[in-house]
């Protein structure tokens, strides 16, 4: 709906009182080029210009550069005068550079005849209110990103895992592309931990984590799903190529370690709880038959 504009511009002398009353609020005059006419205390104060420097001077020095190259100030102007008003946040320019979040709201001016003689400018700081949103989105997303990563090893948790298979599972199946998974344990971890104790056990576990997600490819997840077994989705990834993969994080484990692999691939119907099921019991029986390999679960076959 358009707003009816202001016709009829009142006794200048009034006008000026009022907007030096109100020196809370950035007022200011502009004519129809955008050049400033009238500026209030309040704009001193919250744009840092006095008067005598601002007067007669584009709008468009309020704006940072990238706004002015896409010719913002000026759309605006225009937008206020078909629509007989334009209103928005966005990050202005103080006389010192530096940048506060405004709430700005543009009121096309027409005399009695309905010829545009200017516009009127209404600018509030809100920087506070910006800083506290944004601090409120970024404890937010610590949050949501300490929900989903394992305190010890720093990788992706059995949240974010559960998540991400869904996820890999959804993709796999709308774009028709192969989907491989892996359950990979370090070989007899109990034996290390009664020999050096849990601390030097956590630790080994970080050195695994950093060490195996080097070995994967971009966009593969591993995930710390408890304990000593950790879990792996390779996206886009045939048994073939998954081995290939998989038998470099083998190799990559620390201090000459092994480490057994359960793989499976989804056979494109399967839930996730059936495909990871498959996959454990691949890496059960790379356990059973003497550890320190990878066991496909489609044939068996060891590697």
């Amino acid at each position: 709906m358009t707003e009816k504009p202001i016709t009829g511009v009142p006794d200048r002398s009034v006008l000026i009182d009022l907007v030096e009353g109100l020196d809370d609020l950035a007022i200011i005059l502009l004519d129809v080029e955008g050049r400033v006419t009238l500026w209030n205390r309040g704009a001193e104060r919250l744009k840092g210009y006095e008067a005598s420097e601002i007067l007669g001077e584009s709008f468009e020095r309020f704006y940072p550069q990238e706004a002015i190259n896409l010719g913002h100030p000026r759309r605006e102007l225009e937008a206020a005068a078909a629509l007989g008003h334009y209103e928005e946040e966005g990050w202005r320019l103080r006389k010192d550079g530096s940048r506060f979040w405004a709430h700005v709201r543009i009121v096309a001016v027409y005399d009695p005849s309905g010829v545009l003689r200017g516009f009127g400018k209404v600018t509030r700081d809100l920087t506070d209110r910006k800083q506290s949103e944004e601090q409120r989105a970024n404890v937010l997303r610590l949050l949501e990103t300490t929900a989903r990563t394992d305190a010890l090893t720093g990788l992706a948790n059995r949240r974010a895992w559960d998540e991400t298979l869904a996820r890999d599972i959804a993709q796999a199946r709308r774009r028709g592309t192969p989907l491989s998974i892996a359950i990979v344990d370090v070989d007899r971890f109990k034996e290390l931990n009664d020999e050096l104790g849990h601390s030097a056990g956590d630790q080994f576990l970080r050195r695994c984590a950093i060490a195996w997600r080097d070995a994967l490819r971009e966009g593969d997840l591993i995930a710390r799903y408890g304990g000593d077994e950790f879990a792996v989705s390779l996206p886009d990834c045939a048994a073939e190529t998954a081995v290939f993969v998989l038998s470099r994080l083998r190799a990559a484990t620390p201090n000459g370690r092994g480490c057994s692999v359960g793989l499976a691939v989804w056979d494109g119907s399967e839930s996730s709880e059936r495909l990871f099921g498959r996959a454990d019991a691949a890496l059960y029986e790379a356990k059973a038959t003497g550890r320190d390999r990878i066991v496909h679960a489609a044939c068996g076959a060891r590697r």
